[in-house]
């Protein structure tokens, strides 16, 4: 089996015949040849039902856990064929039992291996398995109808999903985690009800498994959608009423409903359940069915307002509409929330009176009021490029004041291109029309020219200013951008963002060399999430913008753009030349907190002469020097045993050489608090202590990391940390601890110390 470390490093796993290397870009003379090192056979252990499928990855690495390219094609052989058969890179399952898959390739004089765990289980009772596809980025059917103890088999292709149930009762072996194409998964259903579902991954992809139970059904309830909804006065919404079961599954064939308003002054409903918003009030519509002499009802409560002046946006196919609207100071805007769950979520720069608008359901209507001037930007959180803005007006006949440049700064490579946008602003920051378009002139055109419409062309190697005038009325305004030229740097390479991905998604330099990134289509950033090169994190930048970054040490610096999710890349920075040596041991955390009966895992790293991670080596051992207080197990799982310190040493011997390094453990009082990461949300999500208590984080499900906005407890951020460890931090100091999840920019989070 491939060890934990060498799995982490795996960036890009590649199929057979479809091998991609994840490097990129021109290297330079220094760089060493590749050698094959070592094969990561992906995944580990793997579960498949007789007559399910599983894809596998095979990824050769160099001495640098760089994938490799063009070596021989892997030869795959299977211990026991008569439990599970391959066919290429998927492995089927025959008959229940437990076997192993062997990868094998020689290129030359090197030989490296693999091996996976596969377990078989027999195919799910209740007949065959009912089928559920995934075309596109929606799951057909949408609805399927089963039996008591049938099961459904999701046949994953296209893209990778996952199946996250978001109703309290879930099928025996609950939420699907992501699961490449390729893959077929199925859960059995052992209780009648309805199973709501989606796929975490592709907003809007949800569906729902109506479970029967085969006795009679009892009509018991009436199911009421929406429960609740706030309205405009003249607005309208559609009531939706079901008849349900004794198991709350819908029911065919009884009468139609019948829909009551209790205050038609406020809202009037008609026959089929279309309320429309009357004056301002609440109202509280009934529903009710009568069928067989028994009558049952559900309610939904209405809340009627005023509009106010101002504008109104919806949210239509994932979007705002309209994306931007204009108004004048004191007015409010009003949006009004269908299609899917939606917040408005205000970007730096001026926010409104009331602030961000968390989480809304379809149906609801929610108001905030702008008393001053100037430009409101937002986006919901929820759904990649859902963005809009707030043009806010003073009321006052506007001035012609200042000009506006974006991007205010550029890195080129010679060669390279940007756009430049001038806008108009009046005395409040607000935008202006009509005016003459800007004139661009570059300070230096050895250095950079700039086209009548703004478009920067880089020469040579140096920094210019680019300036747009703009004259109007009379009056000249004028702003620059700062255009900053490089040549490009032997062994460096470009990375673009096409489709909300970094391309490639992996790139492999030498030390001293540069990566640039040449963003388009949205504003992205680049923020490392461990080891970071000269210069930090990429703050957001718009589209047509580069910025680069040069790596002056080697090893693996992975990155994600925290705006959208799943966007994440790696750069690997081999040595400056020679053979690896192995020449220290890295040891993380380095000072882990861990309450009484918690635990956390330690990884231990082999580096090279270069600083950067070596494989193939063996594992390292690990020793408490108190167990009095933690233990620590064989592959380094601290647990917390009474309150106190020890120190915990990691050591690998390999080649003649044996190095060491220490992790002091901190072990404190039990968790006052725990947070868990169920179905890529932290739960709870919002809790108060008191200062000096502690909170543990327990992650599950994939590998999740804890980024504090502001304000930061001792010890800091919780850094990427693998599914089944716990992680805490103590809070001494009384303060509101904002946090996300940088993999998972919807994970949002906040202790409330006080």
């Amino acid at each position: 089996m491939g060890s934990p470390a060498r799995r982490l490093l795996l960036a890009v796993g590649i199929g057979l015949g479809a091998w991609t290397c994840g490097g990129g870009g021109a290297v330079g003379p220094e760089q060493p040849q590749a050698v094959f090192s070592s094969l990561l056979l992906s995944p580990d252990s793997i579960g498949v039902t007789v007559g399910g499928a599983v894809q596998l990855t095979i990824t050769p690495r160099d001495q640098n856990d760089a994938t490799m390219t063009g070596l021989p094609a892997p030869t795959l052989t299977v211990e026991d064929p008569a439990i599970a058969s391959i066919s290429g890179t998927v492995v089927s399952g025959l008959a229940a039992g437990s076997t192993r898959i062997f990868a094998t390739i020689t290129a030359g004089a090197e030989t490296h291996a693999d091996t996976s765990r596969v377990v078989v289980t027999d195919a799910p009772a209740g007949g065959p398995a009912h089928p559920v596809t995934t075309v596109g980025t929606t799951f057909a059917p949408s609805s399927i109808t089963i039996a008591v103890g049938d099961s459904v088999s999701w046949v994953i292709s296209g893209a990778t999903h996952n199946v996250t149930f978001n109703t309290a009762s879930k099928p025996a072996g609950g939420d699907i985690p992501d699961t490449p194409p390729g893959t077929t998964v199925s859960r059995i259903f052992t209780g009648a009800g309805v199973y709501g579902y989606e796929c975490t991954i592709h907003s809007g992809m949800t569906a729902q498994v109506v479970v029967q139970s085969g006795q009679t059904q009892v009509f018991t309830s009436v199911g009421l959608t929406p429960a609740s909804a706030s309205l405009l006065t003249g607005d309208t919404l559609s009531l939706t009423a079901v008849a349900q079961d004794q198991n709350g599954v819908p029911m065919a064939g009884l009468p139609a409903p019948n829909f009551i308003s209790s205050n038609a002054a406020v809202a009037v409903v008609s026959p089929t359940g279309r309320v429309t918003a009357v004056s301002p009030g609440v109202d509280t519509v009934t529903a009710s069915i009568t069928s067989g002499g028994t009558t049952h009802a559900a309610t939904a409560v209405i809340t009627v307002s005023a509009p106010a002046a101002g504008a109104t946006v919806t949210t239509p196919n994932l979007t705002f509409s309209p994306p931007t609207v204009t108004i004048q100071a004191g007015q409010t805007v009003t949006w009004q929330f269908s299609g899917a769950t939606h917040n408005v979520t205000w970007l730096p720069g001026p926010v409104p009176t009331g602030g961000d608008i968390p989480d809304q359901t379809v149906g609801s209507t929610v108001q905030r009021s702008f008393p001053t001037a100037g430009v409101y930007t937002y986006e919901c959180t929820r759904h990649n490029n859902m963005t809009g803005s707030v043009v806010v007006q003073s009321g006052q006949a506007q001035v012609f004041t200042s000009v506006s440049v974006t991007p205010a700064t550029a890195t080129l490579q010679t060669g390279g291109t940007v756009q430049l946008t001038a806008t108009p602003l009046d005395q409040s920051g607000v935008p202006m029309t009509g005016l003459p378009a800007a004139t661009f002139v570059s300070g230096n055109a050895a250095v950079a020219t700039v086209s009548p419409q703004g478009l920067v062309t880089a020469v040579s190697a140096g920094t210019t200013n680019v300036t747009a005038t703009i004259t109007s009325g009379g009056v000249t305004q004028s702003a620059t951008a700062t255009i900053i030229v490089s040549a490009p740097v032997p062994g460096s390479v470009t990375v673009t963002t096409p489709n909300l991905t970094f391309s490639p998604s992996s790139v492999t330099i030498a030390t001293g060399g540069t990566v640039t990134w040449q963003f388009s289509g949205n504003t992205h950033n680049v923020t490392f999430t461990g080891a970071a090169p000269a210069g930090g994190n990429i703050p957001d930048q718009p589209a047509g913008s580069s910025q680069s970054r040069t790596f002056t040490a080697s090893g693996n610096f992975a990155y994600v753009c925290t705006r959208h999710n799943g966007m994440t890349g790696t750069v690997v920075v081999s040595g400056g030349g020679g053979t690896p040596v192995y020449t220290s041991l890295q040891l993380t955390p380095q000072s882990p907190l861990v309450p009484v009966g918690a635990s956390v895992q330690l990884t231990a790293t082999p580096l090279d002469q270069n600083g950067a991670p070596m494989t193939g080596l063996p594992a390292a051992t690990f020793a408490s020097a108190d167990a009095t207080i933690a233990t620590v197990s064989l592959t380094g799982l601290v647990t917390g045993v009474s309150i106190g310190s020890t120190t915990v040493t990691a050591t690998l011997t390999s080649g003649g050489f044996t190095h060491s390094a220490p992790s002091v453990v901190t072990v404190g009082t039990p968790a006052s608090a725990t947070i868990t990461t169920p179905n890529l949300t932290f739960a709870p999500d919002d809790i108060g202590i008191a200062p000096g208590q502690t909170v543990l984080w327990t992650f599950s499900g994939t590998t999740h990391n804890v980024t504090f906005e502001t304000l930061a407890p001792p010890g800091g951020n919780i850094p990427d940390t693998a599914p089944g460890t716990s992680v805490a931090r103590s809070f001494p100091q009384v303060g509101d601890y904002k946090y996300f999840c940088s993999i998972h920019s919807n994970m949002k989070g906040r202790v409330r110390v006080k």
